[in-house]
């Protein structure tokens, strides 16, 4: 066993290339029960002159020791602001590196001729402002050689934190962002991060994604010799034309990543047509979302022209990663919002004459720049059974429900001509005419509702309240408690009967937030991962009986005042609907219903239908036909939604 400075345990050789060695160790003071795995590189020392760190009188004598001229794209990189990040997108909300007491951080000429010494690694990581990078713990001299000790991050997988069902959109397409933020970076002071793969990267306890090795990074121009390699994620021009290398080279290893990261594997020989041609993606998997096709298209491609960047851009930036970040960002932002299949039905049912159930759906696209925005609300109304103008009442609670939506936000905008994207300037953004009369939410009355009865799904991955959670759950709440005015005033002065009423869902799909109000025992399912989830609560007694222990749920479905509400649309001057908030993620099923359905379909029955079927449209028939083969006696109004990735 060789221990260095009486702290590192060398394990084995992982890499020996031009003097210097890479080795697994690990360092026995790292302040836990257990020693922690680290790299460390060794060589021995630089000579006098090529320490020095003051650059060469003629800059091309360096060039002159590789084979291969320095690519086009330097004009570039000496171009950039020395600081290395101007223009990097914000990510998350992870902390910014402090760039105060950073030195400057392009790399002299001389430096890249020192690669691979440990110096040369040194000088990368010291100097760099990006998290992404393992960071140094220690350097000495021992014996006849000089030792880098760097960190060996720790944590999940990318692979594998891509592909967890918890993982979202936006914490995906972050991951990336921080890859390619670093990785121009490199750019920036001529690197190439050569061979991007999965196994390179795992995301930190922190939601960072950070390169675990620097051992492949080359300096550019390449050096005469590079050590012996054949991965599938290096850019075919590393192997076949080393003097046609450039920056552009990591864009076919980023795209190679995505590509692995879609296939939910390591890449294969299969997925080549011949070395370093890969199959086009868009021919293999053509219902796939285009922004993924067109990410994939300008990047995993053998022929560099093909690649970022588009024509428009490439004075600006040759090497295609700043698109590249943009394309990034769009990705991040529309594959968290979602976009939306819906199908709707409504069944008079196998007893019933008439149908006193309501339903609407209001559903709108708008895309501009680089944006499109869905916006989903759905309305579904019961009238209660066995009493008049039951129909009446649920007909009423759609129309107001309805008109008021269409009048406030985020719907408003879009009738009164304004933009729904809330980028848009203020200038873009009209104000309502007078002949509309928004909901009062500024002067809103508190009650025990406000405290008690707002339902965050937190299991579901929604985070934290937000300021524009609540308005938009002000702007449902106002609307059920206003058309609950109306129909109990209506009932009062001749329309319809007195103690007409209804049940009612109010649900609004903003991006990927999900605002449901709700009121009496219809009900809202959300059907992830195979698993089925009530995300509402039945205002029934026989519900609160349950609660309180006095019945159990199995008594509850035959119990004689099982269809007994708490409250209803109508059924008071004053309602206190229940509001939950959730968050949705590619693949998730939403379901809106009436009792019809959960009276006659169990919840793994509508589970193994939601399975089963192929689109919304098959499942809401697939549910209403279950419910009518179980001969249900009431009606049956149901809508479902199934959400994709942008």
């Amino acid at each position: 066993m060789i221990v260095l400075a009486n702290r590192y345990v060398l394990d084995a050789c992982l890499w020996e290339f031009a003097g210097t060695q890479r080795f697994r160790a690990w360092d026995r003071n790292a302040g836990g029960p257990k020693p922690v795995e680290v790299r460390i590189i060794r060589a021995k020392p630089l000579s006098v002159a090529s320490a020095d760190s003051t650059p060469p009188a003629n800059p091309t004598s360096v060039a002159e020791t590789t084979s291969h001229p320095v690519p086009t794209v330097a004009s570039e990189l000496e171009s950039e602001n020395t600081t290395a990040t101007a223009e990097l997108p914000v990510l998350s909300n992870l902390p910014e590196p402090s760039l105060a007491n950073k030195p400057t951080v392009r790399m002299q000429l001389q430096s890249r001729s020192n690669w691979p010494h440990p110096d040369w690694e040194r000088a990368i990581l010291d100097q760099s402002p990006h998290r992404q990078l393992p960071g140094v713990i220690d350097s000495f001299t021992e014996g006849e050689f000089v030792y880098l000790v760097e960190e060996y991050p720790t944590g999940r997988p990318l692979l594998e934190a891509w592909h967890h069902p918890e993982s979202s959109s936006n914490e995906r397409f972050t991951w990336l962002l921080q890859l390619a933020s670093a990785i121009r970076y490199l750019h920036r002071n001529g690197l190439l991060a050569q061979g991007i793969r999965p196994e390179w990267v795992v995301i930190a306890a922190d939601g960072r994604a950070v390169i675990r090795e620097i051992a492949d990074f080359l300096p550019l121009p390449l050096p005469r010799q590079l050590p012996p390699r054949d991965s599938l994620y290096d850019a075919p021009e590393l192997r076949i034309a080393p003097s046609a290398v450039e920056p552009r080279s990591d864009l076919y290893s980023f795209g190679a990543l995505i590509y692995s990261l879609y296939q939910a594997r390591p890449l294969m020989k299969s997925d080549f047509i011949s070395p370093g041609n890969p199959r086009n993606f868009l021919e293999q998997f053509p219902e796939a979302s285009p922004l993924i096709g067109r990410l994939i298209g300008k990047t995993f491609r053998s022929e560099i022209p093909h690649r970022f960047p588009t024509p428009a851009t490439a004075l600006e930036d040759a090497s295609g990663f700043r698109e590249l970040i943009h394309m990034l960002e769009v990705c991040r932002r529309r594959q968290s919002g979602g976009r939306f299949e819906i199908a709707a039905h409504s069944s008079t049912g196998m007893v019933r004459s008439g149908n006193e159930d309501a339903i609407a759906v209001l559903h709108t696209t708008e895309g501009r720049l680089d944006d499109v925005e869905e916006k989903v609300v759905i309305l579904l109304a019961d009238g209660m059974g066995g009493m008049e103008c039951g129909e009446i009442a649920a007909g009423m609670a759609i129309q107001s429900l309805r008109t008021l939506m269409l009048q406030n936000p985020p719907l408003g905008t879009l009738v009164n001509g304004g933009s729904p994207f809330r980028s848009a300037p203020s200038s873009m953004i009209r104000t309502t005419p007078t002949d509309v009369t928004p909901l009062n939410l500024q002067n809103r009355r508190r009650t025990p509702w406000d405290d008690n009865r707002t339902t965050d799904s937190g299991s579901l991955g929604g985070p934290e309240p937000i300021p524009q959670r609540e308005d938009r759950g002000q702007v449902i709440l106002e609307a059920m408690r206003e058309v609950n005015r109306r129909i109990y005033h209506a009932a009062r002065e001749g329309y319809g009967v007195q103690g007409m009423g209804c049940t009612a869902e109010v649900v609004l799909i903003e991006d990927d937030q999900l605002y449901i109000g709700h009121v009496g025992d219809s009900r809202v399912y959300l059907f992830r991962q195979g698993k089925l989830m009530q995300l509402t609560r039945d205002q029934t007694l026989v519900q609160r009986l349950v609660e309180l222990g006095r019945i159990t749920p199995e008594e509850a479905e035959n119990h004689p005042r099982r269809a007994e509400l708490q409250q209803a649309l109508g059924g008071r001057p004053e309602v206190e609907p229940d509001l939950v908030f959730a968050t949705l993620r590619t693949n998730d099923w939403l379901l809106v219903c009436s009792d019809g359905l959960t009276n006659a379909v169990k919840p793994e029955q509508i589970a193994a239908e939601l399975t089963a079927a192929r689109g919304a449209e098959a499942a809401a028939r697939r549910l209403i036909n279950r419910a009518n083969l179980a001969n249900s006696n009431d009606n049956v109004s149901l809508i479902v939604v199934r959400v994709f990735g942008g």
